[in-house]
């Protein structure tokens, strides 16, 4: 039988669905199946796909879970979309794990993909509440460095936390580097009009 272009043959179809009840059962472990069983046959597995592990493992509370899927994930070259970025980067960070929300970023900007500023947020509230005040400024910088702005939460959490850590040079670097990327979307508007 020909299938249309982009269309799914039924076997595909079945499988994805049943593995959508045993994530929605909570059953991680007979999804976790199934998902091995597709990446066997070779069923390409997109951002949904895995989206889907990670809120059924974030219900349950499984750390562990989220990361055996994350790795898959990696291992694959799969490159989540923002909402899924999100939500790893937020049960990293909650769970007292910053470092492994810092791997993400790295991850991110080594396919040359800039996370989503508010990922920025969680990254730098996380890692900045674990003492890692120099990591949150070099995510920070990234970011600026390519050319999009972090948000006001973002730069007034670092303040302050460089503030407390004394590194007054790096604040004045910082309140320099939003004064500069406030300039140029300003000017950019600008000539827009």
């Amino acid at each position: 039988m020909k299938w249309r272009s982009g269309e799914l043959p039924p076997t595909v179809v079945l499988t994805m669905r049943s593995w959508g009840a045993y994530v929605r059962a909570r059953d991680l472990q007979s999804a976790m199946a199934v998902m091995e069983a597709m990446e066997r046959k070779r069923v390409g597995l997109d951002d949904v796909s895995y989206n889907t592990m990670f809120c059924g493992f974030q219900r349950v509370g499984d750390l562990e879970g989220i990361w055996r899927v994350y790795t898959k994930m990696v291992g694959s070259g799969a490159m989540p979309r923002p909402r899924t970025t999100m939500l790893l980067m937020k049960v990293f960070c909650e769970n007292g794990r910053p470092d492994l929300g810092l791997e993400l970023w790295g991850y991110l900007m080594g396919k040359g993909c800039l996370p989503h500023r508010h990922a920025l947020d969680v990254l730098v509230t996380g890692l900045c509440c674990r003492g890692a005040v120099l990591e949150a400024y070099r995510c920070f910088r990234e970011m600026i460095d390519m050319g999009m702005a972090p948000t006001e939460r973002a730069f007034r959490i670092l303040e302050g936390f460089l503030r407390r850590a004394r590194a007054f040079g790096k604040v004045e670097e910082i309140c320099q580097m939003m004064k500069a990327i406030q300039l140029d979307a300003q000017q950019t508007e600008e000539v827009a009009v």
